[in-house]
């Protein structure tokens, strides 16, 4: 009994060292979880769909685009839907309540300082940005990136969040469009900056592009909404 014990403890650890979960049933499945097994997790990957973007922000493109024009030229062709939106729920708000649910069941039972969390959001942003590189032959990258600023506020609405897990030991944004936000939304949630990355070769000669920059309109000395960083020379009053 104990050797049976012993051996069900270890199969139990080694299932929650290394959990992925997609964002939609993820919230049922935490909360199905004792505590105690919640305490356990130690390394937690999430993955946003492209579907769960466009429910997410429901259609609410901040640049002023038209949300329809955008959904018919840019999210149609690449996943086949229209605004995805749950049926007797609000779209938006029903993605953002399901993510901070997420969020806070982490913040009350996680072992924070020993969890590190994976956040996949390259792919369910890129469809909606890989047909627009052709528009690069008659508009101006500052004209094409505003199109897409509903990215930039699903970020800023996701790592928001994220501000409430206090002390989580290691963070991984993993972005496509604006990926040089990356190391900014990362500290506002760590409350540090990250470790710096060594580029290959390859990496230090690729030139960025319109879509990798940090958007004209980010104003970099922002604090989001429960930052964890603190600027040197700043105290939690100022």
């Amino acid at each position: 009994m104990p050797v049976s014990r012993q051996i069900s403890t270890e199969a139990l650890e080694v299932f929650y060292t290394n959990l992925h979960l997609d964002l939609d049933p993820s919230s049922l499945f935490l909360r199905s979880l004792s505590p105690q097994n919640i305490h356990r997790l130690r390394r937690l990957t999430f993955t946003m769909t492209p579907a769960q973007v466009e429910g997410w922000c429901n259609g609410a493109v901040a640049s002023g685009y038209d949300a329809a024009m955008l959904e018919s030229q840019i999210a149609i062709p690449y996943w086949g839907g229209g605004a995805v939106k749950p049926p007797g729920e609000g779209g938006n708000d029903f993605y953002r309540r399901t993510w901070r649910e997420v969020i806070a069941v982490l913040a009350a039972h996680a072992d924070l300082p020993r969890l590190a969390l994976t956040i996949e959001m390259s792919e369910c942003t890129w469809v909606y940005v890989e047909d627009a590189i052709l528009w690069e032959e008659f508009m101006p990258p500052e004209d094409i990136r505003p199109i897409f600023k509903f990215i930039y506020d699903f970020y800023i609405d996701v790592a928001t969040a994220l501000c409430e897990l206090r002390g989580l030991g290691a963070l991984d944004l993993k972005l496509s469009v604006f990926e040089h936000l990356k190391p900014w939304l990362e500290r506002e949630v760590l409350g540090r900056s990250p470790e710096p990355k060594v580029d290959g070769a390859l990496e230090r000669r690729r030139r960025p592009r319109w879509y990798h920059l940090v958007p004209q309109w980010h104003d970099g000395d922002r604090r989001l909404e429960g930052s964890n960083y603190r600027p040197p020379g700043r105290s939690d009053e100022s």
